[in-house]
């Protein structure tokens, strides 16, 4: 499982605040951490829910399906380019777009597949209709 503290640390590198494999400052983590909250709190508003719980502590394991991640880390470093003032890349454009989709499509498909009972739906007559729209023009 991944930190808090990774998983912002990432995208920082992702937008040259860290050099790959460098520490954030006290002052980074606490824009991090703040930055990542208000991120996941926003997509559960936007029901895109992941089951985040607000962080606390830096150093704590990320409330993230491993799944997420990629999608996350690369929302996160669009978010935090504007805090520190840096361009965001269309490589990182992109990244984010997918990620974002890719997380929406795992919750719906979750959604279908642990509630969606269709049982109630009207089943039809069974009558076939002599009309293919396909071959008949």
């Amino acid at each position: 499982m991944t930190t808090n503290r990774v998983i912002y640390q990432d995208a920082m590198e992702k937008i040259g605040v860290l050099e790959e494999g460098g520490t954030a400052s006290s002052a980074q983590d606490t824009t991090g951490l703040n930055e990542l909250n208000r991120m996941m709190n926003e997509w559960r508003i936007r029901d895109i829910d992941l089951n985040w719980f607000t962080q606390d502590t830096a150093a704590d394991t990320a409330p993230l399906p491993n799944w997420a991640e990629s999608g996350v880390i690369a929302n996160l470093a669009v978010r935090l380019a504007s805090e520190y003032r840096v361009p965001v890349t269309p490589a990182l454009a992109d990244a984010a777009n997918t990620g974002l989709q890719a997380i929406k499509t795992v919750l719906i498909n979750v959604e279908i597949e642990e509630g969606q009972d269709m049982s109630h739906m009207n089943q039809g007559l069974g009558i076939r209709s002599r009309y293919d729209i396909v071959n008949d023009v």
